[in-house]
C-alpha cells in the first residue's frame, strides 16, 4: 500500500535527523489513512459468503451439456462438409 511506504520512509527521515512539524501532521494523517484501510479490509475478509440459488449446479450443468452438443453438431457438419469436398 502506498500509505505504508510513505509512512515508512518518513520514518527514516526522522530516524536520519530530519523533523519538521509538517512531518509529523503529514504522518497523522497517513497513520490515520492506514488505519482506515486496515479496518475496510477486514470488514471485506470478514463479509458473509454469497448465497447461491440451489439449482445453479443443475442448471449450469445442462447449459454445458447443450454447449457440448453444439459443438459435436458443428464437428459433424464440418465431416459432412469434407465428405462432399473429396467425392466431388
Amino acid at each position: 500500500m502506498k500509505s505504508i511506504f510513505v509512512i515508512n520512509n518518513k520514518l527514516e527521515a526522522i530516524t536520519d535527523g530530519m523533523f519538521h512539524v509538517s512531518m509529523k501532521e503529514k504522518m497523522d494523517v497517513l497513520e490515520a489513512c492506514k488505519t482506515e484501510l486496515n479496518s475496510k479490509l477486514t470488514a471485506v475478509t470478514e463479509a458473509q459468503p454469497i448465497p447461491l440459488h440451489p439449482a445453479l449446479a443443475e442448471v449450469y450443468g445442462e447449459k454445458i451439456m447443450a454447449y457440448a452438443r453444439s459443438l459435436d453438431d458443428v464437428k459433424e457438419t464440418d465431416r459432412k462438409h469434407q465428405i462432399q469436398n473429396t467425392s466431388v
